[in-house]
C-alpha cells in the first residue's frame, strides 16, 4: 500500500511522465485492485491524446485485462505512426501474450518487411523481429523449418558472432 500510494503522488506530479501512470495501474493490478485501476486509467485518458498517450493505454488496458480496449489503443497508435517498428514490435508482443499467433507473425512480418531506412533506425527491432520468427518457424509443420529459422538467426550476427539468444534457439 505504501508503493502504491508513492505512485499515486508522483503521477500527481506536473511532471509524470506516462510511465509512472502505466506503472500504477500494473501495481493496482497485481495487488488485485482492477476496478482502482481502471479508474486510474480513465483519469488519464481524460488527461488528452497523443500517439504515446495511445500506447500506454494499450499496456494499461492490457494489464487491466481489457483487451479489446487494449488492441484498440494499440491499433489506433499504430494507425497514427505506421511505420514505427517498436509500437509493431509492441503490438506483436500484445498478441504473442493473447497466443494469437497468426496477428503476431503479421506484425512480426511486417517489421521485417519494412524499409531498409527504418530497419537502419531501428535495429533491435528488427533483430527481435528476425528471432521471433524464428521461434515460430521452429515450433511450425514447415519441413524448412529449420533452414529458415537459422538463416534468420545468423542474419542477427554481429561481428561474425549470435547472440546468446540466437544461439540458445539455433541449438533447438
Amino acid at each position: 500500500d505504501e508503493a502504491i500510494d508513492v505512485l499515486k503522488k508522483a503521477k500527481q506530479h506536473e511532471d509524470a511522465t506516462d510511465v509512472a501512470w502505466a506503472f500504477l495501474v500494473d501495481v493496482l493490478t497485481r495487488n488485485d485492485r482492477v476496478d482502482e485501476a481502471k479508474q486510474v486509467i480513465e483519469e488519464f485518458q481524460s488527461e488528452g491524446s497523443s500517439n504515446e498517450m495511445d500506447l500506454m493505454l494499450a499496456q494499461m488496458h492490457a494489464a487491466t485485462n481489457q483487451m479489446d480496449q487494449a488492441e484498440a489503443e494499440f491499433k489506433k497508435a499504430l494507425a497514427a505512426d505506421p511505420d514505427n517498428l517498436m509500437i509493431k514490435q509492441r503490438i506483436a508482443n500484445f498478441y504473442l501474450a493473447r497466443e494469437d499467433q497468426k496477428l503476431a507473425n503479421e506484425m512480426i512480418q511486417s517489421i521485417l518487411d519494412s524499409d531498409p531506412a527504418a530497419q537502419e533506425k531501428n535495429p533491435a527491432q528488427v533483430i527481435w523481429a528476425r528471432r521471433m520468427k524464428a521461434k515460430m518457424l521452429v515450433n511450425s509443420n514447415d519441413p524448412n523449418r529449420f533452414e529458415a529459422a537459422i538463416a534468420l538467426l545468423e542474419q542477427n550476427q554481429q561481428n561474425g558472432q549470435m547472440a546468446p539468444e540466437d544461439l540458445g534457439l539455433s541449438a533447438e
